[in-house]
């Protein structure tokens, strides 16, 4: 005889007897006469003397492979919303290495969308700023007025 939870009290497994109502001895309130501990209280009630207690190894004397808990996965684990943050999308179009970085980052830890949009705009805005570099540059040095101020400063 083994022990199997339920939502409203703990059942003794093999019974398929029909249900009668019983009270708790502790609270007073309506419980199954199946149960071993009352559901609101959780005082013992009569049927958890037919239960053998089984003995506790405790985790020095555990000698087989890890126990899994069987109702580790029973719910669906949250996932985290893959959302673009536009303050960061300005941040990479400002300082373009930042945004290189965290989209990497981002596209690492499988958020692709969020990811791509701040490489994109950490690489689009390293192009434009290369672009006008180059072009400041070849202005200046087509310029020999200009030329001269460049080197004198």
């Amino acid at each position: 005889m083994y022990i199997t939870e339920r939502m409203d009290a703990v059942f003794i497994a093999g019974n398929d007897l029909e249900v009668n109502i019983m009270f708790c001895s502790s609270c007073g309130k309506e419980i199954n006469d199946q149960a071993v501990v009352c559901p609101y209280c959780g005082a013992k009630t009569a049927n958890a003397q037919q239960i053998p207690q089984q003995p506790d190894f405790g985790a020095q004397q555990n000698y087989g492979a890890p126990q899994q808990n069987p109702y580790m996965n029973q719910y669906p684990q949250p996932i985290e919303a893959d959302e673009t943050n536009v303050g960061i999308v300005v941040v990479s179009v400002l300082f373009p290495i930042i945004g290189i970085i965290l989209g990497a980052v981002n596209m690492s830890n499988g958020k692709k969308k969020s990811g791509k949009a701040y490489l994109m705009a950490g690489i689009i805005a390293f192009a434009v700023e290369l672009v006008i570099s180059i072009i400041i540059i070849a202005v200046v040095l087509s310029n020999p007025a200009l030329r001269l101020a460049w080197f004198l400063s």
